[in-house]
């Protein structure tokens, strides 16, 4: 057995299986909250929109975020929030969605809001369309996961598989 061609199986596996682990822990969360939440009503207390230089990923790309800050109660317990996305994200992709969103509620205004039963700290105003990045992400940890334990096997077995 070649202990080379062994550890690079490992190596690709583990890659694999870490980068489908990140996708996971990172969108479990949104998913969570997208598929358990109820609705409930809620009254928005102020609401603006905010653009930036310096987003997390480039000192010169512009990010803009909403908050639109509302209360709500649950099974008799008052609570406030500013999340305006599933998972706790108010990021939005451009000035222009900001400005919209945001405009979208005033305060006073009575909406529609969505908790987490479990967790009804945890609210959100609407849902966010994926991020197909996920997607890529998935696939490309599958693939080195899959080329990973198929090369062990064949390592083990001394190269003998017909696949």
């Amino acid at each position: 057995m070649d202990v080379r061609n062994l550890a690079t199986a490992l190596i690709f596996l583990l890659f694999g299986l870490g980068v489908l682990g990140g996708v996971v822990y990172s969108e479990y969360p949104k998913y969570e909250q997208r598929t358990q939440s109820v609705a409930v009503d809620a009254e928005v207390q102020s609401s603006e929109f905010s653009s930036y230089a310096g987003g997390p990923d480039s000192a010169d790309q512009e990010s803009h975020s909403v908050t639109v800050v509302y209360t709500y109660t649950y099974e008799g317990q008052k609570y406030e929030s500013d999340s305006v996305f599933p998972g706790g994200t108010n990021a939005v992709s451009s000035g222009s969605r900001a400005e919209e969103v945001a405009g979208n509620y005033a305060a006073g205004d009575r909406i529609t809001a969505y908790v987490l039963p479990s967790e009804p700290e945890q609210s959100y105003l609407l849902e966010k369309g994926h991020n197909y990045w996920n997607y890529l992400f998935v696939l490309v940890g599958a693939l080195m996961a899959f080329a990973g334990l198929r090369h062990m096997v064949r390592t083990i077995r001394g190269n003998t598989l017909d696949v």
